[in-house]
């Protein structure tokens, strides 16, 4: 889709999507933002609904990604927190590189494939959806970087819900942020430009039409609803709105939709109110101080109406212009009470460990959490140092089980980690094992499930240490515990299929390579036998390399990760662009055989990619012309039964 590579998005961004549901945009900026094979990605994608039914089918949209990058929150988007964070500096506003506003809208523009629209559709729509559109767009102005880019998109050709919030957003933003001329951006696109001049209508059926808002009489009845932002800006200010893109159904045979690339040049400013409203609030705070120290406790603080006088004195008209960085303390405060009486930050739990990426037993050490641009190796880690407290952990109070969503627990059982970096060898990864490991499982002895997330969605939750954000989902399932009678397996948890991909380049035990052969007989029938006779359902073993590494103990029993041996054959996937890594499953060995840990449908997909690459040439041309077959058949609904009628009848 157009609006998210319009933004520009590079594989070290963070990105916030506001309106993410159904997720299809959401997939897109996730595949720019994930690093390539073998890497950590520094990039972080956040996606946002407000409604937790819609987080769910997200959540189903971009399982497919399976990415440790992508944080799902569930609110409003007008009212989406404002998380601070510690830096070398002090306290700063967590802002992203790029923001994605694809709002709510009337969806007129989709009349081709909804076409109820024309019977539905009233200028009503647009003009009660407007305000939260302007709203939604103020918020991610906020939440965006100086220099970072912020598209505004909507589904609909209405001005009201485009062009007008466009320029009331200029106007709010008062220079800060400037319309990007994206006209030499994406030749082959057909586009119009965005309109500088319309006329607004009320909600009342048959109310007339207003060309500005000083024509708008508050009285007349067809009227109501009609707020000035609605209206075409004066003349002399609109020349920006040309910059904007809109693409009408029948430019490239698709759906209507208006896009606007916005970027920010400088901090926005803060309404006088609430600066003054802060200010006033640091007074009251300093002369209650003094009162304990003089005369006991603090009197009471006087009403808001009676300091009005005082609101409107606190800044100078001729004094410094000021900015959200410039009252973000005073608006922000602490980020945990705790920090405010000891003076000190917080220990989290999560923080980073020793040279080995796990700590050693026995002792319990924190350090600082990696900043975001140190994605360096374990021989690069900073020492630890000891603290008398133990690891506090990541609060909990804003993922309470009534609202829905099961908080987030740092992983602090050292013997737990050293059992999972000892069976699996995990002592390469490109930060601390215990740093990248979460559950949503509080107070469990032994969590169920470990999720494996970045370092920059890690860096986000250590940030957001007030439980501000509703955080639906986070990471990937990276193990499941698993329970063994005869203890056989010291590990108490398996490696998931989900995060392989990204687990396996740093899994040095465990590993068990394949011949070709082996590994499609293994993908086939879900089994392979290790000893013993083969079966007329279950093949057995053959590849002498793989039955000599299973008796000699270098692949003991338990989970396993299998992979293809590299060898002459592997030619043409080398060719087609495919890489090894994608071939990548998880195995559970036992006494006489490896059972795969993969679901069928995951399973059926590396069977066709490896039939695609490996078919003999007459194969490939029978199953060409087998497909050319199924698609001479053309399925009809009517009257929810299915007709087949074949193609040649049409001729």
């Amino acid at each position: 889709m157009i609006p998210p590579l319009m933004l520009d998005v590079q594989p070290e961004h963070w990105v916030l999507d506001m309106c993410a549901a159904p997720g299809s945009k959401t997939l897109q900026l996730l595949e720019l933002v994930q690093g390539t094979e073998g890497q950590a990605s520094t990039g972080l994608v956040v996606a946002n609904d407000a409604d937790i039914k819609r987080c769910n089918l997200l959540i189903h949209q971009t399982k497919r990604m399976n990415s440790p990058c992508l944080v799902v929150t569930n609110h409003e988007a007008q009212s989406y927190p404002m998380v601070k964070r510690t830096t070398d500096a002090g306290q700063e506003l967590l802002q992203y590189d790029r923001i994605l506003c694809d709002v709510p809208c009337s969806g007129d523009g989709t009349m081709r494939k909804a076409p109820d629209l024309w019977r539905r559709w009233t200028p009503g729509s647009a003009n009660g959806l407007h305000p939260l559109q302007l709203k939604i767009a103020k918020k991610a102005a906020q939440l965006l970087k100086v220099g970072g880019r912020l598209v505004y998109s909507t589904c609909s050709l209405n001005p009201v819900e485009n062009e007008a919030v466009v320029a009331a957003l200029l106007k709010h933003c008062e220079g800060r942020l400037q319309l990007v001329d994206m006209s030499q951006s994406f030749a082959p696109l057909k586009r119009r430009p965005g309109l500088v001049t319309w006329k607004v209508r009320g909600k009342r059926a048959g109310s007339k039409w207003f060309d500005a808002w000083d024509q708008v009489d508050p009285s007349d009845p067809d009227a109501g609803g009609l707020v000035e932002s609605m209206f075409p800006p004066l003349e002399g200010s609109e020349t920006a709105l040309s910059r904007c893109v809109r693409v009408l159904p029948h430019h490239g045979d698709t759906g209507g939709f208006f896009v606007a690339v916005l970027e920010k040049t400088a901090e926005l400013p803060v309404p006088a109110s609430h600066v003054s409203q802060n200010a006033r609030k640091g007074h009251q705070h300093t002369d209650n101080d003094k009162s304990d120290h003089r005369d006991g406790p603090a009197p009471t603080p006087a009403p808001a109406q009676a300091s009005a006088p005082a609101r409107e004195q606190a800044i100078p008209a001729d004094g410094p212009e000021c900015t959200e960085a410039s009252v973000l303390e005073t608006t922000v405060g602490p980020s945990d009470p705790q920090d405010q009486q000891q003076g000190q930050p917080e220990q989290d739990g999560m923080q980073e460990q020793g040279p080995e990426g796990i700590l050693p037993k026995g002792q319990d050490v924190v350090a600082p959490a990696a900043p975001r641009e140190d994605q360096g190796t374990l021989d690069d880690t900073p020492p630890s140092r000891t603290v008398l407290d133990p690891p506090k952990e990541r609060p909990l109070t804003k993922s309470k089980k009534s609202s829905g969503v099961d908080p987030i627990v740092p992983v602090t059982d050292l013997d737990l980690l050293h059992s999972i970096g000892d069976f699996y060898g995990l002592s390469a990864l490109p930060y601390p094992l215990h740093q990248c490991l979460i559950s949503r499982t509080p107070g469990a002895p032994v969590p169920k499930k470990l999720y494996y997330i970045s370092s920059s969605a890690k860096e986000l939750l250590d940030a957001d240490r007030r439980g501000s954000l509703r955080v639906f989902s986070v990471g990937v399932k990276a193990f499941e515990r698993q329970s063994m009678k005869d203890g056989s397996v010291p590990c108490k948890f398996r490696l998931a299929q989900d995060s392989v991909r990204f687990l396996a380049p740093y899994v040095s035990k465990q590993r068990l390579a394949l011949r070709l052969s082996d590994f499609r007989a293994l993908l086939k029938h879900r089994c392979l036998l290790t000893t013993g006779n083969e079966s007329s359902s279950v093949p057995l073993l053959s590849d002498p390399a793989a039955v000599e590494d299973l008796r000699s103990g270098r692949c003991g029993p338990g989970t396993c990760v299998i992979s293809i041996r590299k060898d002459d054959t592997l030619e043409p996937i080398v060719e087609s662009g495919l890489s090894l890594e994608e071939f990548t499953v998880t195995a559970w060995q036992g006494a006489k055989s490896l059972n795969l840990l993969v679901g069928e449908v995951e399973s059926s997909k590396l069977l066709d990619a490896l039939a695609d690459q490996f078919a003999p040439a007459e194969t490939k041309e029978n199953k060409g012309e087998s497909r050319k077959m199924r698609n001479r058949l053309v399925m009809w609904m009517i009257d929810e039964s299915v007709v087949i009628f074949h193609c040649d009848a049409f001729r």
